[in-house]
């Protein structure tokens, strides 16, 4: 199974531009003309109506607040992951995080005792720190075919991701991914797999691994929807997700990104048995908080 109904989202309540995150995160921006009063506004209205469209799909979206020392909290899925039958056993996988307070996220009380609830086998990556691997920022799983892919950076350390993956039983692709000579922070900013389509930037891809990698995803059935460097790193196309909606499965992605894909690739989605997409202005949270739509949403299978 690929994709779920079911997700975890963090109320941005305490939202801010994160100056440990800003050091190698090259989407986010300091806001000179908004106060942090004005910027929590905006980003709860974006928040707010995310959600609603997400639920308006027959999605059941948990969503907890967060404490003051976590300004980057909305983005939960680089802290855990979930796995519906990882030897038999519902699991949930936490992982270690480059900025200390962006560590300070698993301390979630309110969604800790909700996941604790709900998976019965836990796996801890987190004492790996101060090296990291923020989840599914770092890998994308390919849960039908057990493939994970991995872009390598100073979020995304190899041998932690060749151990993860060894310990969750998915075969480990990893890869170097730059632009300008800067790796790109996150795996979730150039590829999106579903259950029958994946979307690449192959042009910020090493070209030694380039056509290994698109190679992969083909064997694996996949539809491949390239995406320029302009839709990856200017318009986030690559940071969507498929879920599982009330008529069939859909793509969660912000408003810029559906606006900067063309016809031409929205029919591949189509091709591959998408049956809508669910896009939302989060211009506010893609800019200063340097995510998008996918950041947003834990799955939880």
């Amino acid at each position: 199974m690929q994709s779920t109904n079911n997700i975890l989202m963090i109320n941005p309540i305490y939202f801010a531009s994160n100056p440990q995150t800003l050091i190698d995160n090259t989407f986010m921006k300091v806001s000179e003309q908004l106060s942090i009063s004005e910027i929590r506004s905006k980003v709860q209205q974006e928040f707010q109506n995310l959600v609603i469209k997400i639920r308006n799909e027959g999605i059941q979206v948990n969503v907890f607040n967060h404490s003051e020392d976590t300004p980057d909290a909305c983005f939960p899925n680089n802290w855990f992951s979930t796995h519906s039958n990882l030897n038999g056993k519902r699991t949930l996988v936490l992982y270690p995080m480059k900025a200390a307070n962006r560590a300070l996220e698993r301390n979630n009380i309110e969604a800790r005792k909700f996941l604790s609830e709900n998976y019965e086998c836990l796996i801890d990556f987190s004492h790996y720190e101060p090296l990291a691997l923020e989840g599914t920022g770092s890998i994308i799983f390919d849960h039908i075919n057990k493939k994970a892919y991995c872009s390598l950076s100073e979020r995304s350390n190899l041998n932690i991701a060749e151990n993860c993956m060894k310990q969750l039983n998915f075969s480990s692709i990893t890869f170097p991914a730059s632009y300008s000579n800067i790796p790109i922070y996150h795996t979730n900013i150039l590829l999106s797999i579903g259950s029958k389509f994946a979307v690449i930037c192959p042009n910020v891809i090493d070209i030694n691994f380039r056509q290994i990698i698109i190679n992969e995803l083909q064997f694996s059935g996949k539809i491949i929807i390239e995406i320029t460097v302009e839709q990856c790193l200017e318009n986030m196309c690559g940071n969507i997700l498929e879920l599982k909606g009330k008529d069939g499965l859909i793509v969660v992605m912000s408003q810029k990104a559906l606006n900067a894909f063309n016809e031409n690739q929205k029919q591949l989605f189509y091709d591959a048995g998408i049956v809508n997409f669910i896009s939302s202005d989060i211009k506010t949270i893609e800019e200063i908080g340097g995510g998008s739509a996918r950041c947003m949403i834990a799955e939880l299978f």
